[in-house]
């Protein structure tokens, strides 16, 4: 029963709510209004809604909620899909794209350049981009956002962050862990109704195209939902800034509770600290025997205290 109970509390996650069954409820009402008006099949569907008994009102709305939540629940589980998509990883990964990922990546390299020339551009080229050269760079903003949040700590302390960050995120504070999650909540959201606006937009033009719908329609239609689809991705890519620069927050702050849970010994300068990262790198990752001797076990080996 216990379990029963935390997975239906699982359905109801604020996270699920906001970034899945809002958007996807909002879109299929949205779409359901102007595919009928469209067709000229609206009022038809009003006078049949009425003609309803209650009874049967409330098994519509409870199947059209279920509907709804079923298709919420796919997107959902596609938050990791959608990212890459946005990040711009189908152009590396197909052969007859990669001259528009090659030209694309080309230009966010000169842009993070241009930025850095810049006297008031280094803080969004910071933020922005990737520390490294052209091979660490993705085709478009959001990708390079996230990415150069990502390699921070590889460039920063030569911490592997594929090493780091799963070990981090539990010695963090709790605050620290949820106000990251909500951040992360933020793109994501951002990136889903950017999607389906896009989704919505594409569909809707290809039925009003179908019917005969008049220009004016389709532009605000077709026109108007990719404009809002590209205000949103906009809107994803400022909040994944701000996600990285929360992620790199995290480096700076519990990277050497890592090392010492790990029975390394605290660091006391830059170079030392480079040469136990490159240590546990060349063990955990690379299989090598340990040579060097544990350090005392940490004081506090149940996690960081909350902030």
């Amino acid at each position: 029963m216990n379990g029963l109970l935390e997975k239906a509390a699982s359905l109801f996650d604020r996270r699920f709510i906001l970034n899945a069954y809002l958007p996807v409820l909002v879109a299929s009402l949205a779409a359901t209004l102007i595919v009928g008006h469209t067709t000229g099949a609206l009022p038809q569907w009003i006078a049949a809604w009425t003609g309803l008994d209650g009874f049967t009102r409330v098994l519509a709305i409870a199947a059209v909620l279920t509907v709804t939540w079923f298709l919420a629940g796919v997107l959902s589980s596609q938050y990791r899909n959608i990212t890459q998509l946005y990040e711009g990883y189908p152009l590396l990964r197909v052969r007859r794209l990669a001259p528009v990922a090659a030209s694309l990546v080309e230009y966010h390299l000169k842009r993070r350049n241009e930025l850095l020339r810049s006297p008031i551009g280094s803080d969004a080229a910071y933020y922005g981009y990737p520390r490294g050269n052209r091979e660490e760079f993705l085709p478009t903003a959001l990708g390079n956002a996230l990415r150069g949040a990502e390699y921070y700590s590889k460039h920063r302390y030569g911490a592997p962050a594929t090493f780091l960050w799963p070990r981090l995120y539990y010695l963090a504070p709790e605050r620290y862990r949820v106000d990251l999650a909500q951040f992360r909540t933020d793109y994501e959201w951002l990136l889903g109704v950017s999607l389906l606006l896009a989704s919505l937009s594409s569909g809707l033009g290809v039925v009003q195209l179908a019917v005969g719908a008049s220009p004016l329609l389709f532009a605000g239609t077709f026109g108007g939902g990719l404009l809002l689809s590209l205000c949103a991705y906009r809107a994803a890519v400022s909040s994944a800034i701000e996600y990285g620069a929360q992620l790199r927050a995290g480096v700076d702050l519990y990277r050497t509770a890592v090392l010492v849970h790990l029975r390394w010994p605290a660091p006391t300068t830059e170079e030392q600290e480079r040469d136990s990262w490159g240590e546990v790198r060349r063990v955990h990752i690379g299989g090598e025997h340990r040579w060097s001797g544990y350090a005392p076990l940490a004081p506090h080996t149940g996690g960081a205290p909350d902030a």
